[in-house]
């Protein structure tokens, strides 16, 4: 995702290193997912491989990705926008000045660790964990920091000129909005900072430390002078991240433990800091006009001799270096390996273009003391246990989730498809974690040309007559039929979108924000402002085609991402495309590789229309909104790539911002901004999304996962706490039915076996339900029976009538204080709207999944429909894959009011081998599927006895999903031979 906030939104990655790297910014996602057309693109060629430094028993994660980092530059990572696979590769780079709790995002300390409450720049006991102002002054913030024994990746010891260079770097970010409340006027209307540069942060004296003399310099005081409003201020202007200054001052010198071991590193960049006491504000800012130094300094140990003449840092040249090829560059630098240097808890090893990037453990990574951090010691902060973290590129997520399922890599770093949940519900060595995204997916427009926006860009919608693309842009929301987005493309892991804020987010989500229902002959009256559909067909060339302000007849282009990278943008453009044209729209929805559309629109603003999607990691007040709405941002490089322009909507942003968080005042507010951008339509948000995350549960311990609050798996927290999996001694297998109706209710058994197989009694089985609004379980604890067996009931969400179906994940984790945790399992119940017409599988192995070759095993399958009875007079199919003749005993048959029995006759195989069979009933315009897998093992066939008289052994899951109703298709491709 890309992006930022008053603060920055968010990597896909840091929990916390992001409120310098998280509170600071969002990242516009790619979101990956199966293509529903077209080939899997698999690295040509043979893959390399990385460089393997590790021993035997290493634990190195090798994960998935779908397209690779753009560059090793760390200004252009932190200060500017950028995407979701870069920041994926340098996040566990990056460092922050504080850490945020993975549950609350309440800030906790690091190296800042607390601030001054009663003006005697003193750290006393009661001020560690407090970041707010003095007491005396509201707008006087006194931080106390330690960076004693911390280190960047090269060995040199971190320096507050550090810090004091990385807040600088922020003033100048176009990217990092937040940084304007330490600028004269809060950088508004009649700031000298265009000029001065000069920041309220400096360094003043600190009294005592705990009641004893400072450790200078490694403790040490930052005043901040707050200059407007801005109740976020301790989330956000307060923090900062970590780069070494010696490094990008100047031509930059290399450091190897603190000692220069190379000079003129890159051309000149220029200094943010002042390096002379005698010369302007030591340590604050260089002015833009430079200056000249007085005296002989020395800066971290770079020495520059007196009438030096200093130009102003260029943040923008160091963001990009000097490429090779470029004429102005007379010694060409790009940031290479050796040139990402950071503090964070793994290390830049090397980035293999076309292949992989490699990190490895930072074994020096900063553990602040007890007696200033307890409380982020309490959350588990430690140096990581993996050794090693291996991005291996695949250019389709269909390729990532076969490598996933052979062993090749450990976690898939973004979404599963909805046609491969249950496969890997079936797996017993893949685990699912799953959660709603706080981001959303959106298309919006250029306001800058007509029809889309103002007949003058200046005057923006502050005139509402200058606003001529108003009816184009409602007429579009009313052609979006988002509810087949999400039944038919994203199979209800997902809801209709309306507003810029998620329902996950209870407080501040506007429920009551202007919606727009799917009404083709509305948006062909709105269109109508602009005159009549000529007759017959809206051709490419524009015969037959509406004449709009500003374009006439000729094409519109939506920029989407290709299908292959993202099949659900990609179709959802198609869609709306499809639909706009049959009144009279000379449009289409042209596929475009991610990059090139986060140029066009961001970098270049050279576009008709967008599809992308924004992750939001980290927010709870929805601050990131001044960043994409706020009328100043509409400058290349900044978030409001749109040019939308509305004075009411500022003041209502500018009042948010300064209202307390939580508060009556600030909730009123947020949700008063997001009625104005959905009345504008601004964007025209198309749906949220449930995140549903892969990984090996042979490689990693499930438990040891952490979600933040905006539903991301892979951030700080992580990467810290990832441990690898336990042994699994005991099995779990769960069954449930795939859909019920709205309120209803349904049962899930689930069976636990002891590591001989043998029905395992007294064993502790939790059940949660990881999908907000879900519905709900009860008990969300028991224990197994003398049959190894435990029941739980799920109560479904109430849904109005006409409501999309939702997809509810339930989460199972079976342990025994004996044998200890089984590998956690999952069952998927699609809940239906009242008056919705579905057909429920219910798919039962009671002989287990698991049969010898030569051997035989059973599926009873029961059908029923939304009243809960017997479905009889459907036809039901059955597929297999792989495919092989006489294994089934039968592949089709119609529904009656009894069980149906179905035989598995094993075959003989060389290895192991596993069987998905595809169970889908058709009756009457509803469709109905399911899924369930059995394992044939390569040895002889063998009766075995156990508890119960059963012959053939359970071992993983065994669940139905992706009930489908009302007329819809569910795809279900099945193409899952390894």
């Amino acid at each position: 995702m890309r992006g930022r906030t008053s603060g920055r939104v968010v990597r896909k990655a840091a929990g916390n290193r992001r409120r310098r790297l998280v509170s600071r910014r969002a990242w516009i996602v790619a979101i990956l997912v199966l293509a529903l057309v077209g080939s899997i693109f698999a690295l040509p060629g043979a893959q390399v491989v990385a460089p393997a430094k590790a021993q035997a028993g290493d634990f190195i994660l090798n994960v998935g990705v779908q397209d690779e980092m753009k560059t090793r530059n760390m200004v252009r990572f932190m200060y500017f926008t950028g995407d979701v696979w870069t920041a994926d590769a340098l996040n566990p780079v990056s460092e922050s000045t504080v850490q945020t709790h993975p549950e609350t995002q309440d800030v906790i300390p690091y190296i800042m660790v607390g601030t001054d409450a009663d003006g005697d720049l003193a750290l006393d006991a009661a001020e560690i964990g407090r970041f707010a102002p003095e007491a005396a002054d509201p707008n006087d913030w006194v931080a106390f920091f330690d960076v004693t024994g911390m280190r960047f990746h090269d060995g040199t010891q971190v320096q507050m000129e550090d810090l004091l260079f990385s807040y600088q770097l922020e003033g100048l970010s176009p990217a990092i909005g937040s940084a304007r409340f330490v600028k004269d006027r809060a950088g508004g209307s009649g700031t000298n900072y265009t000029e001065t540069r000069w920041l309220w942060v400096n360094p003043v004296p600190l009294a005592s430390w705990l009641g004893s003399a400072p450790n200078t310099p490694g403790q040490f005081a930052l005043r901040f002078k707050q200059t407007g409003p801005n109740a976020q201020f301790n989330r956000d202007t307060l923090q900062t991240g970590l780069i070494p200054a010696y490094f990008w001052q100047g031509t930059g010198v290399r450091k190897q433990n603190g000692v220069i071991v190379a000079t003129n590193i890159h051309p000149d960049f220029g200094w943010a800091l002042n390096p002379d006491p005698a010369a302007g504000v030591y340590l604050n800012a260089v002015p833009t006009a430079g200056l000249t130094t007085t005296q002989a300094v020395s800066f971290e140990g770079i020495n520059i001799a007196a009438g030096t003449a200093l130009k102003a840092f260029d943040i923008n040249s160091a963001s990009v270096g000097c490429p090779a090829g470029n004429p102005s560059c007379p010694n060409p630098w790009e940031a290479q390996d050796q040139d990402v240097i950071g503090a964070g808890p793994f290390r830049f090893v090397t980035w293999e273009a076309g292949s992989f990037v490699r990190l490895e453990v930072n074994p020096d990574y900063f553990i602040p003391d007890a007696s200033v951090a307890q409380a982020t010691l309490d959350v588990g902060l430690r140096v990581p246990a993996m050794d090693a973290i291996v991005y291996r590129l695949y250019r389709n997520v269909q390729a990532s989730i076969f490598a996933l399922q052979a062993g090749d890599i450990d976690f898939t770093d973004w979404n599963v498809p909805p046609e491969f949940v249950a496969p890997l519900l079936a797996d017993p060595n893949v685990g699912l974690k799953t959660s709603a995204d706080a981001g959303f997916f959106y298309m919006s427009y250029n306001f800058r040309k007509l029809p889309f926006g103002y007949a003058d860009p200046s005057v923006g919608s502050n005139n509402p007559a200058n606003d001529i693309g108003k009816p184009f842009r409602l007429a579009v929301a009313h052609a979006s039929d988002k509810r087949t987005i999400v039944t038919s493309l994203l199979q209800n892991f997902g809801v209709p979108g309306h507003t810029v804020v998620s329902p996950t987010n209870t407080l501040y989500y506007n429920d009551s924000a202007p919606r727009y229902a799917f009404d083709m002959t509305r948006a062909a009256a709105l269109l109508d402002a602009y005159g009549p559909d000529p007759a017959g067909a809206c051709q490419v060339d524009g015969t037959g085609c509406r004449s709009l302000p500003g374009k006439g007849t000729s094409l519109i282009e939506i920029l989407t991402p290709q299908a292959d990278y993202d099949p659900i943008r990609a179709a959802a453009g198609t869609l709306i495309a499809q639909n706009l044209r049959q009144i009279g729209v000379n449009i289409v929805s042209k596929p475009t590789a991610f990059g090139q559309i986060v140029t066009r629109v961001f970098d270049l603003q050279d576009f008709d229309m967008w599809i992308l999607g924004w992750s939001l990691t980290g927010f709870i007040v929805p601050s990131y909104m001044w960043d994409f709405f706020y009328s100043k941002n509409v400058d290349l490089s900044e978030d409001n790539a749109e040019g939308y322009v509305n004075e009411t909507l500022d003041k209502v942003l500018d009042q948010a911002i300064a209202a307390a968080p939580g508060s009556p005042e600030a909730v009123r507010l947020w949700k008063w901004a997001q009625g104005i951008v959905a009345g504008d339509q601004a964007y025209n948000v198309l749906f949220y999304r449930t995140n549903i995350f892969a990984f090996r549960q042979d490689k990693v311990d499930s438990a040891s996962w952490k979600v933040d609050i905006g539903g991301d798996v892979w951030f700080y927290w992580s990467w810290i706490l990832l441990d690898p999996a336990p042994p699994g001694l005991i099995t779990a297998s769960a069954s449930a039915p795939s859909a019920v109706s709205s309120g209803g209710t349904a049962t899930i058994t689930v069976t636990v076996r002891d590591p001989e197989l043998n029905r395992l009694p007294g064993a502790t089985v939790d059940f949660t339900v990881t999908t907000p609004q879900g519905g709900t379980v009860s008990p969300g604890t028991a224990t197994t029976d003398s049959n190894g067996q435990a029941t739980t009931t799920f109560t479904a969400p109430t849904l109005a009538a006409g409501q999309t179906p939702l997809s509810t994940f339930i989460q199972i984790r079976a342990t025994s204080t004996q044998f200890g945790a089984a590998k956690d399992i999952s069952v998927v119940i699609t809940t239906f709207p009242p008056g919705q017409q579905f057909l429920n599988l219910f798919v039962d192995l009671p002989f287990g999944n698991v049969v010898n070759e030569g051997g035989t095993t059973v599926l009873e399958i029961d059908l029923t429909d939304e009243t809960g009875l017997p479905a009889a007079g459907a036809d039901v199919l059955l597929s297999l894959q792989p495919t092989g003749n006489n294994i089934l005993s039968e592949t089709q048959f119609t529904s009656t009011a009894s069980t149906k029995s179905i035989t598995f006759t094993a075959p003989l195989v060389t290895a192991d081998e596993t069987y998905t069979i595809t169970v889908s009933a058709a009756r009457v315009g509803v469709q109905g599927s399911t899924t369930v897998q059995i394992t044939v093992l390569d040895v002889p066939p063998v009766v075995q006895a156990v508890a119960g008289g059963e012959l053939l052994l359970i071992v993983g899951a065994v669940v139905g999903v992706g009930a489908a109703g009302g007329g819809y298709y569910l795809v279900r491709r099945r193409r899952m031979k390894k």
